[in-house]
């Protein structure tokens, strides 16, 4: 949370990982929050051009 905005927490799945203990890692990452039983509900891909 930033001011009156929450900012959802992101990142990307690395190799050889689900999107369960991708997102585990992440929450742990951006907010130290331990999360205890994930539940993968979805994903939202996003594709970013760097060129």
């Amino acid at each position: 949370m930033r001011g009156d905005f929450l900012i959802p927490v992101g990142g990307t799945v690395e190799p050889r990982e689900s999107p369960e203990d991708a997102m585990v890692r992440e929450v742990w990452e951006e907010m130290e929050v331990e999360v205890v039983a994930p539940v993968f509900l979805g994903a939202l891909e996003d594709v970013f051009d760097y060129g």
